[in-house]
C-alpha cells in the first residue's frame, strides 16, 4: 500500500471490501466501493490488472471529493451570480437608455401637439429610437410646410377678398353714379314730355 501519510505496510486481505474486490476479479471495467474506514466514508475505484497479477486501487475519502464538488459548485455559482449582476446592469443602462431617448420624444411630441413648432429633439442615434427621432423631425418639418402653406393661400385669399371689395365699392360708386345719371335722363325726359305737351 502507498499512502502519503503512512509508510507501515498493511494487509487488507481480511477487510470486506477486498473480499468484495476478489469477486470483480474477472471484470474488465473499472468497479467501484463505498465503505467507512476509521470512520469516514470512503469511495475505492478499482481494476485487477492481468499483467502484474494485482488490483490496481484508487480511494479517496467522501469528505475530500465533496471538497472538491463544493468548491467546484461554489466557483460556479459564483460565476454564474456575477453573470447575473453584470447581465442586470447591462440591461438596466440600456433599459435607462432607450426609456430617456423615448421620453425625449415624447416631450418633443407633446411640444408639437400644443402647437410649438421651433422645437427640437437632440437623439443622434442609429437604432430604432433615432428612426423615430428622425420621422418626429420630418413630421415637424412638413408641418412647418403644411402651415406655411395655408398662411399664404390665406394671405391670397385676404388680398382678393381685398381687390373684391374694392371692386365692389368702386362697382357700389358706378351704380349710384348710374341711378343718379338714369334719374337726372329721367327728370329731362319729364321736362322734355312737359315742354312737348
Amino acid at each position: 500500500v502507498y499512502h502519503p501519510n503512512e509508510t507501515t505496510v498493511t494487509n487488507l486481505s481480511e477487510y470486506d471490501f477486498f473480499q468484495e474486490m476478489l469477486e470483480h476479479i474477472n471484470d474488465d471495467d473499472i468497479n467501484k466501493i463505498y465503505y467507512e474506514w476509521k470512520g469516514e466514508n470512503k469511495y475505492q475505484y478499482y481494476t485487477f490488472s492481468e499483467k502484474i497479477k494485482s488490483f490496481v486501487v484508487v480511494t479517496v475519502y467522501e469528505s475530500d471529493l465533496n471538497k472538491e464538488i463544493n468548491e467546484k459548485r461554489n466557483a460556479m455559482l459564483l460565476a454564474i451570480a456575477l453573470g447575473i449582476i453584470l447581465f442586470s446592469i447591462i440591461i438596466f443602462f440600456i433599459s435607462r437608455n432607450i426609456s430617456s431617448a423615448l421620453n425625449k420624444g415624447v416631450d418633443f411630441a407633446k411640444e408639437i401637439s400644443s402647437g410649438n413648432l421651433n422645437a427640437s429633439i437632440d437623439l443622434d442615434q442609429k437604432d430604432e429610437v433615432g428612426i423615430l427621432a428622425d420621422e418626429l423631425r420630418s413630421m415637424r418639418d412638413a408641418l412647418i410646410r403644411i402651415i406655411t402653406s395655408v398662411q399664404e393661400n390665406i394671405a391670397n385669399v385676404s388680398s382678393a377678398s381685398n381687390q373684391l371689395s374694392a371692386l365692389s365699392g368702386e362697382l357700389s360708386s358706378s351704380a349710384s353714379e348710374q341711378a343718379a345719371s338714369s334719374e337726372e335722363i329721367a327728370v329731362a325726359l319729364e321736362e322734355m314730355l312737359i315742354t312737348i305737351e
